[in-house]
């Protein structure tokens, strides 16, 4: 995998911190929002130095992420993540597919269809081809639009 070059990464934060706080505005809760630092203070008072450190902050207040509950911390990933690929997409440097492995987990049901409903959104906005869920709650599997299902052993596919 090709990394990132650190400009191209400074120059993209803003729009991927600003994609990630539109999804946590819309879909989940207008109170957490993050920051996306790629310039810290030098020690010595001297300058800047390159850095990438993501801030949490719920309700204006920094949280550290370590500390954040296993649903607070699959909703900012998630939302990081998404946000990342609706700035590949714009730039067309995706390949148009999204892969979400059982990331609905920790979240309590009201979550998990907001987890859902965002998705959705960037599947639609970010003019995604495919979106693959794997998940094992059969809520949100009745939603999708296609469906491959394990179970038993067997194979279903439904269109």
């Amino acid at each position: 995998m090709k990394a990132a070059p650190v400009l191209e990464l400074e120059n993209l934060a803003p729009t991927i911190m600003n994609d990630a706080n539109a999804l946590l505005s819309e879909f989940y809760d207008s109170s957490w929002s993050l920051l996306i630092k790629t310039l810290t203070p030098r020690k010595s008072g001297d300058g800047y130095k390159e850095d990438f450190k993501i801030v949490i902050y719920k309700e204006d207040s920094p949280r550290d992420f370590d500390f954040l509950s296993g649903g607070q911390k699959i909703m900012v990933e998630s939302v990081l993540r998404q946000a990342i690929k609706l700035v590949n997409q714009s730039q067309k440097s995706d390949v148009g597919i999204a892969f979400c492995d059982e990331s609905d987990g920790n979240f309590d049901p009201d979550n998990a269809q907001t987890y859902y409903n965002m998705l959705h959104h960037v599947h639609n906005e970010g003019s995604l081809h495919n979106t693959f869920v794997i998940t094992h709650r059969k809520e949100l599997i009745n939603q999708l639009d296609q469906k491959i299902i394990l179970e038993n052993g067997a194979i279903t596919i439904e269109c």
